[in-house]
């Protein structure tokens, strides 16, 4: 995990780094974070940080190295390179990735292709039919050739946060609910299936069984089925091959995105679960699973037309545990120091109240009832603003105006 806070050996330059400081841990973990997010600006930035704090650590260069390289930008990771051998001769990995750099061409960036975008009727643009195709205005589906998924559009606004103080239900971390405010997004229709996780990383989620727990049971199989036996790396790591794959920027939603999509958004009814106050109607949970996970889809939606949101399997969500503030926020994105990742809904071993929209908890390792469900941002489309100032400000314009 990379919360092991880069104290054990190295492998390659077999020397034990320093104590180092919590900050610098951080800033490796937000950079990884954004690497496969695929927002390499952000992560060259936290990995140069984190050097700054702590430079005597060898896989931080390498991972800035391995940015840069996905920046394009073959010099830098040379440059970046040579000053990690500067520390560390023997270094393999440095002198292996050192000599790819030389042997090949600059790389070209990955090709992304345009952000989904919104036009003046705010429905969603169409992006190249090979990924993804409008399904409606709320909603565009991303089509993998073998298997597609939905994304269903999530309108900002404010909600209060978390539990007040008078709910009986409530854990001592739902505490002090708070008003959040939050921008369109786009958040999964589902959690991530097995098909679509083999479809992007290759294993199935026998395969995904941790190596030295391979007597641990298996709690559903089929394409179908929410993926399960994932750690948080691994859920980022889904995101950054499914990035290259589309073109796009998937990410995890952050702890905020969560609950107001589980909520029902704009269109909340203030249920106690997604989308109704009789779990039985839209979860599978420890009364009705069978302590097993069951296919997505097969109970009601919210009102936003998410499945699955309370029960089945927990979802990783972006942010680090920590306690709330009392304080309003915009945007949110969870704690800055932390050892443990966010995870929400609930899942088919749980009791009806751990299924509760605004029941947290948080985990740092592989589960077998640990899922996830993607997010994306929305992209504003502010063309209509640039036709509107152009059309001002051409002469024959203000004349016709006077």
């Amino acid at each position: 995990m990379i919360f092991d806070k880069l104290l054990k050996k190295d492998e390659d330059s077999g020397k034990t780094a320093e104590a180092e400081s919590v900050s610098a841990v951080d800033y490796y973990a937000e950079g990884k974070a954004q690497f496969y997010a695929g927002h390499y600006t952000q992560a060259m930035e936290y990995f140069q940080a984190a050097i700054a704090e702590h430079p005597e650590r060898e896989n931080v260069y390498l991972k800035l190295a391995d940015t840069f390289l996905a920046m394009g930008k073959q010099k830098e990771a040379s440059s970046t390179l040579y000053k990690l051998l500067a520390r560390y001769p023997d270094s393999a990995q440095a002198q292996e990735m050192l000599k790819k750099c030389q042997s090949k061409p600059t790389p070209e960036p990955p090709q992304k292709m345009e952000e989904v975008s919104f036009n003046n009727d705010d429905e969603p643009a169409r992006i190249n039919s090979r990924t993804a195709s409008n399904i409606s205005s709320d909603a565009f589906s991303v089509d993998l050739g073998m298997i597609k998924f939905n994304m269903i559009r999530v309108e900002g606004g404010s909600f209060m946060m978390g539990s007040p103080d008078n709910d009986s239900d409530a854990e001592e971390d739902e505490m002090p609910q708070h008003r959040v405010t939050l921008s369109d997004y786009y958040i999964g229709e589902t959690q991530v299936t097995q098909a679509l996780w083999k479809a992007v990383m290759g294993t199935t989620v026998r395969q995904q069984r941790p190596k030295e727990f391979r007597s641990l049971p298996m709690y559903g199989e089929g394409d179908n089925y929410p993926m399960y036996y994932i750690s948080w790396d691994e859920s980022l790591e889904f995101v950054h091959k499914l990035n290259q794959m589309t073109g796009k920027t998937f990410r995890l939603p952050t702890e905020a995105e969560w609950e107001y999509a589980a909520r029902g958004g704009r269109k909340s009814q203030g249920y106690k679960y997604a989308g109704s106050n009789d779990i039985d109607k839209v979860a599978w949970y420890d009364k009705n699973s069978g302590y097993r996970t069951h296919p997505v889809k097969q109970k009601s939606a919210n009102e936003l037309g998410l499945y699955d949101m309370s029960g089945n399997v927990w979802e990783w969500c972006q942010d680090l545990y920590d306690d709330y503030s009392d304080c309003y926020q915009a945007n949110p994105t969870g704690a800055y120091v932390g050892l443990t990742r966010v995870i929400r809904g609930g899942c088919f071993e749980d009791s009806a109240r751990i299924c509760r929209v605004a029941c947290r908890s948080h985990d740092v390792d592989v589960g077998g009832e640990i899922g996830v469900r993607l997010a994306l941002s929305k992209k504003k489309n502010t063309s209509w603003l640039f036709r509107k100032i152009l059309y001002l400000f051409t002469p024959s314009n203000e004349a016709n105006e006077q």
